[in-house]
């Protein structure tokens, strides 16, 4: 009897993993909603259980929602360069290009199970319209409410030039110090909460957000989605209109819109897409249109300029989807080697 009731608990607690994984985070990207070193369970049945070996998935249970943090399969880690995996290869070939370096390496390809798990805010669902403008998100020309603990970038200007003992000031602001933007200035990412409180302290002078000027270039510019900077004059802070397809939509394929587009069309939904003599050809017929097979998801990071999110590869296929995250299970700080107790089995939020 012994023997059945641990081979009942072992199988218990495989299928628990199987249903309700946890994730380690490792980095930056959803500061202070969830925190490097928190370990993190999500839910494989809210947006379908994968049935192993097969492309089929589980009714889901509770279809993405804007605001749900979702755990997926990176969607630009389809092709890598073996030795580089912590970019992607097409940022690698863009960056070669602009710089007239050559790209050495062999190149790998990568299942989507094969992929590197991401983490990150699901802003906009599939049919929805997504603009930024100076910093502030817009769905469906609505301005869109921040996450509570969203980190944003703060220009905080000191009565005073700025000393080293400044940062450790700055600690219970829980600040990230990116850069000094002159002698008395800092550039400071923190929470729209803590850049109140860090507003009305003794000697500091102004706390102003910061965002990119519209039009401004970020460098690579061509790292900025949808990756064509002919058309699309973006920037992290400022982009859009976009339309995040749904399944059924007709996209209107043409020579500026094909950016948006071609991954959808020759990579997640594998068709053949080549353009010859000015012309765009899929599966080797001419086409001006292209009906979804798929919905497709915008997320972003909730620190908002330290995340490589939509703003940078663009849409989630919805087979990429893994996950929706749920709880904290625990938390560990590396810096003061500790647990973080006051984070364990608290909601994601």
């Amino acid at each position: 009897m012994a023997a059945i009731g641990s081979g009942i608990l072992i199988v218990s607690l495989v299928l628990l993993k199987a249903v309700n994984p946890h994730y380690s985070v490792p980095t930056p990207a959803m500061e202070q909603s969830v925190h490097v070193g928190d370990v993190v369970m999500a839910s494989r049945l809210a947006y379908g259980l994968r049935i192993p070996f097969t492309t089929y998935r589980l009714p889901a249970t509770s279809p993405v929602q804007r605001g749900d943090v979702v755990v997926f399969h990176f969607p630009a880690g389809d092709t890598v360069l073996v030795g580089r995996e912590d970019r992607t290869y097409y940022d690698l070939v863009r960056e070669a290009a602009y710089t007239g370096q050559e790209l050495e390496g062999s190149v790998a390809t990568r299942s989507i199970s094969d992929r590197t798990i991401y983490m990150k805010r699901c802003v906009a669902i599939a049919g929805d319209k997504v603009e930024l403008k100076d910093g502030l998100l817009y769905i469906n020309d609505q301005q869109e409410k921040e996450p509570v603990n969203a980190m944003l970038s703060w220009s905080v200007t000191f009565v005073h030039e700025v000393h080293e003992d400044v940062a450790e000031s700055l600690q219970q602001y829980h600040a990230e110090i990116v850069d000094a933007q002159n002698a008395n200035t800092l550039l400071i990412r923190m929470t729209r909460a803590d850049a109140a409180r860090c507003r009305g302290a003794e000697g500091v002078k102004a706390v102003v957000p910061f965002s990119y000027p519209a039009g401004a270039q970020m460098m690579p510019v061509a790292n900025i989605f949808p990756n064509n900077f002919k058309y699309y004059h973006w920037n992290t802070d400022n982009m859009g209109p976009i339309q995040v397809p749904r399944k059924g939509d007709i996209l209107t394929i043409n020579d500026s819109t094909q950016a948006q587009y071609s991954r959808i069309i020759g990579v997640y939904e594998g068709n053949k897409l080549e353009t010859r003599d000015g012309k765009i050809y899929i599966n080797g017929q001419e086409a001006t249109q292209y009906t979804c097979k798929m919905n497709y998801y915008w997320v972003m990071g909730d620190n908002r300029h330290n995340s490589a999110d939509s703003r940078f590869w663009g849409f989630v296929p919805e087979d990429h989807l893994e996950a929706k995250a749920s709880h904290i299970l625990w938390s560990w700080d590396s810096r003061s080697h500790r647990l973080r107790t006051d984070r364990t089995w608290t909601p994601v939020r």
